[in-house]
């Protein structure tokens, strides 16, 4: 399970965190300001007796400096919350967060980054291949594919200088326009006048 952020979860800390910290401050002023009291009446010189002055010594010596200490912890406290404070007004501004969506999310934005770079390049090559054909510098895959296409057609299709040629009536020759001698009635009927 992720972590996840709700906004008003968000605002519900941030007031009861600045309820205890104004409450703790109030504490150890008080603390602050009796145990100030006590030690100036003890140096009034009212009190006497060992029990008061080693109750002085405790109270200077022990008890207020462990109420600074306190004090500075709140004041640390109160640090890191007005720290809290601002994260929350950035973040608060996109709502309820989950930590297992945004990955998921992530996930799907660089699935489709990586999709719109490869249609990029491929792009990018089609456009090269219509420069090439329109600048007349086709690269030379394409110009070898173009040269093997037109030797099978010249394979295929007959020559004109090997077509059978037949005679008019006048006795001159002509060339026969089919593709295929015995095709040509004219041709064949004439060689076999000619053979006969």
């Amino acid at each position: 399970m992720g972590v996840k952020f709700g906004v008003d979860d968000s605002s519900n800390l941030i007031s009861a965190m600045r309820n205890n910290v104004s409450i703790a401050n109030t504490i150890i002023d008080r603390l602050r300001a009796g145990s100030q009291h006590l030690i100036s009446h003890l140096d009034t010189g009212v009190l006497q007796g060992a029990a008061y002055t080693a109750g002085r010594g405790l109270f200077s010596e022990l008890i207020l400096p462990a109420i600074g200490k306190l004090g500075e912890a709140i004041d640390d406290i109160q640090a890191e919350l007005r720290s809290y404070e601002h994260a929350h007004s950035v973040v608060a501004e996109h709502g309820d967060l989950d930590l297992d969506h945004l990955r998921a999310a992530l996930a799907s934005a660089e699935e489709q980054l990586r999709l719109t770079e490869d249609q990029l390049e491929r792009n990018r090559e089609f456009f090269t291949q219509v420069q090439a054909f329109f600048t007349g510098e086709l690269p030379s895959s394409i110009c070898r594919t173009r040269r093997s296409s037109d030797s099978r057609s010249a394979w295929s299709t007959p020559s004109a200088t090997t077509r059978p040629r037949s005679r008019n009536s006048n006795g001159s020759s002509r060339t026969c326009r089919t593709t295929s001698p015995t095709a040509c009635r004219s041709c064949s009927s004439r060689r076999g006048l000619r053979s006969s």
